[in-house]
């Protein structure tokens, strides 16, 4: 039932979330293509791959002066729609297809690697241009992840799927205090004494907790 859009890498899982509906998005990450290339580079001594990290970077100047200027969705999106960003983009499409199709040319697995994920995921890798609501990549999300995965160790005991989903609804919780600069302590605290004295606004306590923060 699931209707929206989400920013992820190709893992291929994820598919599944977005191939249900028509109306769904599914962004790729332009930060785990851009990891590709500078392994190949850094391992590889490749200077192609040299190459898609400088043009990579180009397109994260972009977006750190849309930050910068304090952009709104509409005017995020307006920028990345722009012709120096398409020429961007197609220069290097163009570059990585001739790259693939030159029997002249000899490169490592790690290049090859980075140009087939880039290839193959092209399409994805352009809808974050359609939505100044997302960003060119999903790091936030992969930082507040990782304490979880670092952790995973200590999920290995949860008794049923019940346990697995209150251990993503309690992370969410704590990631998106964070992310509100919330004390997590506090609020939790504040939160929990509310809900054992019987208070059952549920939609109160969420405003009285967030909306100052978002305002």
């Amino acid at each position: 039932s699931f209707a929206g859009g989400i920013q992820t890498d190709a893992y291929v899982v994820y598919k599944f979330f977005t191939g249900q509906r028509d109306e769904n998005t599914h962004a790729l990450c332009w930060a785990h293509v851009r990891s590709k290339f500078f392994q190949a580079a850094k391992y590889g001594n490749d200077e192609n791959a040299e190459w898609f990290v400088r043009r990579i970077g180009e397109l994260y100047a972009i977006e750190l002066k849309c930050r910068e200027d304090h952009m709104d969705a509409e005017q995020i999106k307006a920028r990345r729609e722009s012709a120096d960003v398409t020429d961007i983009l197609s220069e290097m499409y163009q570059r990585a297809i001739w790259l693939q199709n030159n029997p002249n040319l000899h490169y490592g697995n790690l290049m090859n690697t980075a140009l087939n994920y880039m290839v193959n995921n092209w399409e994805k890798l352009q809808n974050y241009r359609h939505d100044g609501r997302y960003d060119i990549d999903n790091l936030e999300a992969e930082r507040q992840i990782r304490p979880f995965t670092v952790g995973r160790s200590n999920s290995k005991f949860f008794g049923a799927e019940s346990g697995v989903k209150r251990a993503c609804i309690y992370y969410t919780i704590i990631s998106t205090l964070k992310e509100c600069k919330l004390s997590v302590l506090d609020t939790l605290t504040y939160l929990i004494r509310e809900l054992d004295n019987g208070n059952k606004d549920y939609d109160g306590l969420v405003s009285k907790v967030f909306v100052p923060q978002i305002i």
